[in-house]
C-alpha cells in the first residue's frame, strides 16, 4: 500500500525546519551587525536627509550689525528596500521513503546560512565598494578625501595616499577620524575608531598591532600607543573581497548620523507553500510530487553618509 503522505507528517517537517533554521548559528562570522546601523521601517523606501547646523560664530563690534549665517540641508539620500529569498523543493520520494528526516537539519542550516550570508555580503560590500561604486549622499565614493561640506570645505575620511597596514598609517586613520569636521564645519563629527576591519590575509598584522604593548617585530622596545591607548577590536571576514583594503569604523552609538545603514522591513521568514494545519487536519491527504518551502526577507544596505568610517585601500 502506498504512503500517505499527511497534514500531520508535513507540519512536523515544517516545525523542525524552522526551528532548527532559526536556531543555528550561521558558518561564517558575522560582523555586519557590529558595523551597521539597523533602521526598522514599514515603506519600501526610506528618505535621508538632515539639516546642517552654522558654523562659528562672528565677532560683532559695538552697535554693529550680526553677520548673517544660514542653516542649511545636507544631501538626501534615498534607500529603497529589496526584497530576497528562495523557494526549496523537496520531493516526495524524500519524505515518502523516509530519507528527508535525516537531512532536513542540513536543508533548515543550508536555509539560514543562505539567508544570512546573503545579507553579511550586502553590509560588507558597502566596504568592499566603498572605493568605487558604493557612494555617500554627496555622490562621491564612501571614502573619499574631499567630501564637500555644507557649509564650506571639505573633510577627507580616506588616506591621503593609501598604504599598507602599519602603525604609522594605523595611526594617521585614527587621527583622521579624531579631527572630523561636521557638515556645518565644526568639529561637531569628531568619533575615535572602536572597530579595525581587515580581510583574512591581514588578521595577524592587524592583532598584532593593536595588541602588542611594543611595538611590533622592532628591537627598540617603543612601547606601542596604538595596543595600550586605544580599545580597537580587529574584526575579519572571507566576505572582504581585498587581500590589501582595510577599514576603521567607530562605535555606532556614537556618532549620531552613522554611515553604514540597514533599512529593514521583514525579518526572516520560512514559509510552506502548500496547507499545513496540524493535527487538527490528520489523515487529510496532501499528496504530491514536490512540496516546496520559501525563505524570504526584505531589506537593504547602504550608505547614507560618510560619518564614523575610513578607508584605505592597502598597497
Amino acid at each position: 500500500m502506498a504512503t500517505v503522505i499527511t497534514n500531520q507528517m508535513l507540519s512536523a517537517i515544517d516545525a523542525r525546519l524552522r526551528k532548527f533554521a532559526f536556531e543555528t548559528k550561521a558558518s561564517i562570522p558575522l560582523i555586519g551587525e557590529k558595523i551597521v546601523r539597523t533602521q526598522s521601517t514599514e515603506r519600501r523606501y526610506e528618505i535621508f536627509n538632515r539639516v546642517i547646523g552654522t558654523p562659528e560664530a562672528s565677532v560683532v563690534d559695538e552697535g554693529a550689525i550680526y553677520t548673517q549665517k544660514e542653516i542649511k540641508q545636507d544631501s538626501s539620500k534615498t534607500v529603497s528596500v529589496k526584497k530576497f529569498g528562495f523557494v526549496i523543493n523537496v520531493s516526495r520520494e524524500l519524505i515518502m521513503d523516509n530519507l528527508f528526516d535525516s537531512i532536513q537539519d542540513d536543508v533548515a542550516r543550508s536555509m539560514k546560512n543562505s539567508m544570512t550570508q546573503t545579507k553579511e555580503r550586502r553590509i560588507l560590500n558597502m566596504l568592499n565598494n566603498g572605493f568605487g561604486t558604493q557612494n555617500a549622499q554627496d555622490g562621491l565614493d564612501l571614502f573619499s578625501t574631499v567630501h564637500t561640506l555644507a557649509q564650506g570645505g571639505t573633510q577627507s575620511n580616506r588616506a591621503a595616499t593609501d598604504a599598507a597596514l602599519a602603525l604609522d598609517t594605523l595611526w594617521e586613520g585614527r587621527n583622521i577620524m579624531k579631527t572630523s569636521l561636521g557638515q556645518s564645519g565644526l568639529y561637531d563629527n569628531i568619533y575615535d575608531a572602536k572597530y579595525l576591519i581587515v580581510p583574512q590575509a591581514l588578521e595577524r598584522r592587524a592583532q598584532e598591532l593593536v595588541k602588542s604593548e611594543w611595538i611590533p617585530q622592532s628591537v627598540e622596545n617603543q612601547a606601542n600607543v596604538i595596543g595600550t591607548l586605544t580599545n580597537l577590536t580587529v574584526l575579519t571576514s572571507p566576505l572582504l573581497t581585498s587581500t590589501t583594503a582595510w577599514f576603521l569604523a567607530a562605535d555606532q552609538s556614537d556618532v549620531s548620523e552613522y554611515a553604514l545603514r540597514l533599512v529593514q522591513r521583514e525579518p526572516m521568514s520560512i514559509n510552506a507553500l502548500f496547507n499545513v494545519q496540524g493535527s487538527s487536519e490528520l489523515g487529510n491527504s496532501v499528496d504530491r510530487d514536490v512540496y516546496s518551502w520559501r525563505c524570504r526577507e526584505r531589506y537593504e544596505c547602504d550608505a547614507v553618509t560618510w560619518y564614523g568610517v575610513y578607508g584605505n585601500s592597502g598597497a
